[in-house]
Protein backbone atom coordinates (compact mmCIF):
# COMPACT_ATOMS: atom_id res chain seq x y z
CA UNK A 1 0.00 0.00 0.00
CA UNK A 2 1.35 3.42 -0.92
CA UNK A 3 0.61 6.98 0.66
CA UNK A 4 0.93 10.06 -0.94
CA UNK A 5 2.04 13.21 1.49
CA UNK A 6 0.80 16.09 0.97
CA UNK A 7 3.15 19.17 1.11
CA UNK A 8 1.45 22.69 1.92
CA UNK A 9 3.55 25.58 0.96
CA UNK A 10 3.02 28.89 3.03
CA UNK A 11 1.11 30.91 1.50
CA UNK A 12 2.91 33.80 -0.32
CA UNK A 13 2.13 37.37 1.94
CA UNK A 14 0.49 40.10 0.31
CA UNK A 15 3.34 43.03 -1.06
CA UNK A 16 1.38 45.59 0.57
CA UNK A 17 1.33 44.40 3.77
CA UNK A 18 5.05 43.64 3.12
CA UNK A 19 5.80 47.02 2.03
CA UNK A 20 3.36 48.60 5.30
CA UNK A 21 5.63 46.17 7.86
CA UNK A 22 8.81 47.46 6.33
CA UNK A 23 7.90 51.26 6.31
CA UNK A 24 6.55 50.93 9.89
CA UNK A 25 9.70 49.09 10.92
CA UNK A 26 11.89 51.40 9.49
CA UNK A 27 10.09 54.27 11.05
CA UNK A 28 10.14 52.81 14.66
CA UNK A 29 14.14 52.29 13.83
CA UNK A 30 14.34 55.76 12.75
CA UNK A 31 12.96 57.09 15.79
CA UNK A 32 14.74 54.71 18.12
CA UNK A 33 17.83 56.08 16.70
CA UNK A 34 16.41 60.19 16.91
CA UNK A 35 15.80 58.94 20.74
CA UNK A 36 19.06 57.60 21.32
CA UNK A 37 20.81 60.78 19.64
CA UNK A 38 18.89 62.85 21.98
CA UNK A 39 20.34 62.07 25.08
CA UNK A 40 23.24 62.65 27.43
CA UNK A 41 25.74 60.44 26.27
CA UNK A 42 29.12 61.06 25.68
CA UNK A 43 32.34 59.97 24.61
CA UNK A 44 35.92 60.41 26.22
CA UNK A 45 37.98 59.08 23.77
CA UNK A 46 37.95 55.81 26.04
CA UNK A 47 33.65 55.17 27.51
CA UNK A 48 30.72 56.16 26.90
CA UNK A 49 29.28 58.12 29.66
CA UNK A 50 25.85 58.09 30.34
CA UNK A 51 23.39 58.44 33.82
CA UNK A 52 22.01 55.98 35.54
CA UNK A 53 18.79 55.78 37.06
CA UNK A 54 20.58 57.21 40.04
CA UNK A 55 21.57 60.39 38.16
CA UNK A 56 24.81 59.99 38.96
CA UNK A 57 27.31 59.44 35.89
CA UNK A 58 28.91 56.03 34.83
CA UNK A 59 31.69 54.92 31.95
CA UNK A 60 30.72 51.78 29.70
CA UNK A 61 32.81 50.07 26.74
CA UNK A 62 31.45 50.11 23.34
CA UNK A 63 29.98 46.70 23.75
CA UNK A 64 28.08 47.46 27.06
CA UNK A 65 27.20 50.92 25.59
CA UNK A 66 25.94 49.36 22.86
CA UNK A 67 23.68 46.67 24.97
CA UNK A 68 22.19 50.09 26.76
CA UNK A 69 21.14 51.45 23.50
CA UNK A 70 19.11 48.14 22.16
CA UNK A 71 17.91 47.31 25.48
CA UNK A 72 16.58 51.09 26.56
CA UNK A 73 16.30 52.92 23.16
CA UNK A 74 15.36 49.80 20.73
CA UNK A 75 17.87 50.09 18.79
CA UNK A 76 18.00 46.25 16.74
CA UNK A 77 19.65 46.98 13.06
CA UNK A 78 23.89 46.70 13.19
CA UNK A 79 23.68 49.44 11.00
CA UNK A 80 21.63 51.95 12.83
CA UNK A 81 23.86 51.04 16.05
CA UNK A 82 27.49 51.58 14.13
CA UNK A 83 25.90 55.14 13.20
CA UNK A 84 24.81 56.33 16.61
CA UNK A 85 28.23 55.13 18.41
CA UNK A 86 29.74 57.20 15.64
CA UNK A 87 27.19 60.06 15.64
CA UNK A 88 28.17 60.43 20.03
CA UNK A 89 31.91 59.69 18.95
CA UNK A 90 31.68 62.66 16.58
CA UNK A 91 29.13 65.23 18.26
CA UNK A 92 29.67 64.12 21.98
CA UNK A 93 33.56 63.92 22.48
CA UNK A 94 34.70 65.69 25.75
CA UNK A 95 38.45 65.77 26.56
CA UNK A 96 37.47 64.23 30.15
CA UNK A 97 35.12 64.22 32.92
CA UNK A 98 35.17 66.42 36.13
CA UNK A 99 32.80 66.99 39.24
CA UNK A 100 31.67 70.30 39.02
CA UNK A 101 29.81 70.75 41.84
CA UNK A 102 26.90 72.71 42.34
CA UNK A 103 27.28 74.13 38.97
CA UNK A 104 24.04 73.73 36.61
CA UNK A 105 25.97 72.75 33.41
CA UNK A 106 26.43 69.81 32.06
CA UNK A 107 29.37 70.18 30.00
CA UNK A 108 31.81 72.71 31.34
CA UNK A 109 34.03 75.02 28.46
CA UNK A 110 37.71 74.39 29.41
CA UNK A 111 40.79 75.96 27.33
CA UNK A 112 41.66 72.35 26.53
CA UNK A 113 37.98 71.44 25.62
CA UNK A 114 34.63 70.20 26.87
CA UNK A 115 34.26 68.50 29.78
CA UNK A 116 31.82 66.41 31.38
CA UNK A 117 31.03 67.66 34.27
CA UNK A 118 29.84 64.69 36.82
CA UNK A 119 28.88 66.24 40.09
CA UNK A 120 25.62 64.37 41.64
CA UNK A 121 25.80 66.51 44.85
CA UNK A 122 22.19 67.84 45.78
CA UNK A 123 21.33 71.09 47.34
CA UNK A 124 18.80 70.94 50.37
CA UNK A 125 16.01 72.69 48.39
CA UNK A 126 14.32 75.54 50.15
CA UNK A 127 11.20 75.95 51.60
CA UNK A 128 8.57 76.68 49.43
CA UNK A 129 7.10 78.56 52.57
CA UNK A 130 9.13 81.32 54.61
CA UNK A 131 8.69 79.85 58.38
CA UNK A 132 9.94 79.63 62.03
CA UNK A 133 13.16 77.85 62.23
CA UNK A 134 13.55 77.13 66.36
CA UNK A 135 16.02 74.71 66.81
CA UNK A 136 18.13 75.88 64.02
CA UNK A 137 17.70 80.03 65.22
CA UNK A 138 18.68 78.63 68.48
CA UNK A 139 21.25 76.35 67.67
CA UNK A 140 23.32 79.21 65.45
CA UNK A 141 23.07 81.73 69.07
CA UNK A 142 24.26 79.50 70.77
CA UNK A 143 27.31 77.87 69.15
CA UNK A 144 29.47 81.21 68.70
CA UNK A 145 31.60 82.96 71.07
CA UNK A 146 29.42 85.22 73.10
CA UNK A 147 32.84 87.48 73.12
CA UNK A 148 32.52 88.25 69.31
CA UNK A 149 29.00 87.95 68.38
CA UNK A 150 29.57 89.27 64.80
CA UNK A 151 30.84 85.92 64.36
CA UNK A 152 27.67 84.53 63.33
CA UNK A 153 26.33 87.80 60.76
CA UNK A 154 30.20 87.15 59.41
CA UNK A 155 29.12 83.18 59.18
CA UNK A 156 25.86 84.09 57.40
CA UNK A 157 26.96 86.61 55.32
CA UNK A 158 29.25 83.57 53.50
CA UNK A 159 26.81 80.77 53.96
CA UNK A 160 24.19 82.56 52.30
CA UNK A 161 26.78 83.61 49.07
CA UNK A 162 27.47 79.88 48.90
CA UNK A 163 23.75 78.72 49.00
CA UNK A 164 22.85 81.25 47.06
CA UNK A 165 25.30 80.94 44.26
CA UNK A 166 24.80 77.13 44.52
CA UNK A 167 21.18 77.28 44.32
CA UNK A 168 21.62 79.26 41.18
CA UNK A 169 24.14 76.87 39.63
CA UNK A 170 26.98 79.19 39.40
CA UNK A 171 28.86 78.52 42.65
CA UNK A 172 31.49 81.83 43.65
CA UNK A 173 34.09 81.29 45.53
CA UNK A 174 34.45 82.46 49.15
CA UNK A 175 36.36 81.58 52.54
CA UNK A 176 37.29 79.02 54.26
CA UNK A 177 35.74 79.00 57.51
CA UNK A 178 37.55 77.20 60.50
CA UNK A 179 35.24 76.27 63.22
CA UNK A 180 37.00 75.84 66.47
CA UNK A 181 36.58 75.20 70.33
CA UNK A 182 36.53 73.02 73.09
CA UNK A 183 34.64 69.66 73.36
CA UNK A 184 30.54 69.63 73.33
CA UNK A 185 29.79 72.67 72.00
CA UNK A 186 28.44 71.11 68.30
CA UNK A 187 31.24 71.70 65.96
CA UNK A 188 30.86 67.80 64.67
CA UNK A 189 26.90 68.38 64.33
CA UNK A 190 27.30 72.17 62.68
CA UNK A 191 30.49 70.55 60.04
CA UNK A 192 28.36 67.45 59.23
CA UNK A 193 24.55 67.46 59.74
CA UNK A 194 24.02 71.17 59.10
CA UNK A 195 26.59 72.09 56.67
CA UNK A 196 26.97 69.21 54.52
CA UNK A 197 23.47 68.43 55.10
CA UNK A 198 22.40 71.99 53.03
CA UNK A 199 25.03 70.58 50.04
CA UNK A 200 27.95 72.41 51.05
CA UNK A 201 31.33 70.82 51.45
CA UNK A 202 33.64 70.39 54.60
CA UNK A 203 37.19 68.94 55.25
CA UNK A 204 39.24 67.77 57.85
CA UNK A 205 41.19 70.11 59.63
CA UNK A 206 44.24 67.31 59.25
CA UNK A 207 43.01 67.49 55.07
CA UNK A 208 42.92 71.58 55.27
CA UNK A 209 45.88 72.11 57.01
CA UNK A 210 48.73 69.52 55.50
CA UNK A 211 47.71 70.59 52.67
CA UNK A 212 48.11 74.24 53.11
CA UNK A 213 51.96 73.46 54.45
CA UNK A 214 52.57 71.48 51.11
CA UNK A 215 51.78 74.69 49.40
CA UNK A 216 53.62 76.61 51.61
CA UNK A 217 56.75 74.51 50.64
CA UNK A 218 56.55 74.38 47.32
CA UNK A 219 56.13 78.37 47.33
Amino acid sequence: MSSVTETIFPKAEDPALVRERKKTEAAQNAAAVSKALKASIYYDGEKYWSKLPTARWAPDNQQLMASNLRNEYGISKGRDMDNVLFQIRKYRRVVGTFPYIHNGSEIIQEPAGPTLNTAHRQLLQPAAEDGPFPWLKEFFDKIWDPAHPEQKDVFLAWFHRFYRSAYEGQLRSGHAIIIAGDTNLGKTLFSRKIVRGMGSRRQPRQQYLGEARRIFRRH
